[in-house]
């Protein structure tokens, strides 16, 4: 037979579009998918690398700061997602000064954190320090107040936060 004859209504010898093809459909990915793949990559990376970072540097303070004592009454670390706000100036007739910190890379149960007032006017005399917390996570965030007991005569006042007994960093306020 030649091709091109027509048997029953079919060409024969004639291929068809499709005839020696197994092609199979692919499916086509849309953009969105590549976002949402490189989004988790980048989370997963940035979450190992915190945490290979907190137990090779150790505990570490990210904040610290002296706090109003309205912001100290306020502030409870359990519901309050929001630090309090700085303040570096107290009135004279400050007895107690409040502060907050936050430390990263804690272990719990051993980890302690604890700050002392020092006076620049008297040389650098040390007046108070409070007693230590002790971490209960690997995440601090907490307002303590160093109770004074007499008031804060005039002057430049910086406070010292201690980790497991190193200092670890300092905050100048001023009393006027």
């Amino acid at each position: 037979m030649e091709p091109g004859t027509i048997i029953n209504g079919v060409p024969v010898g004639v291929p068809t579009p499709n005839q020696g093809r197994t092609r199979r459909r692919m499916r086509v990915r849309r953009p969105i998918f590549y976002i949402r793949l490189a989004i988790l990559a980048v989370a997963i990376v940035v979450g190992l690398g915190t945490a290979i970072y907190n137990s090779i540097a150790g505990p570490h303070i990210t904040s610290f700061y002296t706090v109003s004592e309205a912001d100290y009454n306020a502030f409870d670390p359990s519901t309050t997602h929001d630090p309090p706000s700085e303040t570096n100036s107290y009135p004279a007739s400050t007895k107690n000064i409040a502060i907050y910190f936050d430390v990263e890379g804690a272990k719990s149960g051993s980890t302690k954190v604890t700050a002392a007032l020092y006076s620049n006017s008297s040389g650098g005399q040390k007046l108070v320090s409070f007693k230590p917390v002790t971490a209960t996570d690997d995440y601090m965030k907490d307002v303590e107040e160093l109770g004074i007991g007499d008031t804060l005569p005039s002057g430049s006042y910086h406070l010292v936060l201690s980790i497991d007994g190193k200092a670890a960093q300092s905050h100048v306020f001023i009393v006027r």
